[in-house]
């Protein structure tokens, strides 16, 4: 098996590491806090530039919140579609939403449902977690995380000098520091990262080869991309079955949106559950 030209073997489950380790290390590390991130700060619709009044960053004719210290930088009101999909009669009235705002609705329906990810002290997390530090070892600079989920977790799969940055669609509980946005409207400057990466957030993204086209941009010339994601055989890879991702990724499909835009230089895979029909890739690659 090869992919993007590189051997391809389903290597042996590897060790693990706790949620909580994590955490204590993502503690330690550094984030980018407000005043730092104004100026890599842009608007997620047109990228114009961004000028604070307050608790406001108004581009030149759209306002977006700082909410509780944190910038909300989405490409449409989500409490407006939010409120509208709490109202009567969806279907009919789903007409009158802007496409960007139906965009979203999908996006919002989706993410409703629980998530399935694992818990991090579980054993099979626990050792995506050791894969995850083991592809993030040589991250240094700048680092965008798309789909950050809990931060704390997330940050502490990298070196504590890693200046980052995260990105979430969700509200969420956590205290650290992180942008408000969605992978396919990034708003971010051009250049602005060394580094960006998506670890298992790829398939709740909408429009994947978007997403993977606004993090090439943020990423400067030369700068890398580490994803990790499950790959499903054409066995069980059925995504009705599924309440929470937008897609079962085929090997072809990751392949594809990666050429012409990045060089993939390291690729490992992993079992996963045991399971036949799906395992994990875990991958780095230049920005070309």
């Amino acid at each position: 098996m090869n992919f993007c030209g590189h051997p391809l073997t389903i290597e042996t489950p590897p060790d693990r590491v706790g949620g909580q380790t994590l955490r204590d290390q993502g503690r330690l590390g550094r984030f980018l806090q407000l005043d730092e991130l104004l100026p890599l700060l842009c608007d997620p619709l047109d990228k114009q530039s961004l000028a604070r009044e307050g608790d406001l960053l108004r581009a030149s004719d759209r306002i977006y919140p700082i909410v509780d210290g944190r910038p909300h930088l989405f490409p449409c009101d989500l409490a407006r579609v939010a409120e509208f999909l709490s109202g009567p009669d969806l279907l009919r009235r789903f007409r009158s939403l802007s496409p960007m705002e139906q965009y979203c609705a999908f996006g919002m329906l989706k993410g409703s449902t629980d998530n399935n990810n694992l818990d991090p002290e579980d054993t099979w997390y626990g050792r995506h977690l050791w894969r995850a530090c083991r592809m993030l070892q040589d991250v240094r600079g700048t680092f965008l995380d798309v789909g950050c989920d809990d931060p704390l977790l997330s940050r502490g799969l990298l070196h504590p000098d890693v200046a980052y940055v995260g990105l979430e669609p969700s509200a969420g509980t956590s205290s650290a520091m992180r942008v408000g946005g969605l992978g396919e409207f990034l708003p971010f400057r051009d250049g602005s990262f060394d580094a960006a990466g998506f670890q298992t957030s790829l398939d709740h993204v909408f429009d994947y080869q978007l997403a993977l086209a606004e993090a090439r941009r943020v990423i400067r010339p030369g700068g890398r991309l580490y994803l990790a994601t499950l790959l499903w055989t054409g066995e069980r890879a059925q995504l009705y079955t599924d309440t929470v991702h937008f897609h079962h990724f085929r090997q072809h499909q990751i392949e594809a949106a990666l050429t012409g835009g990045f060089d993939v230089r390291e690729v490992h895979a992993y079992g996963w559950k045991g399971d036949s029909h799906r395992f994990g890739v875990y991958l780095s690659a230049v920005r070309t």
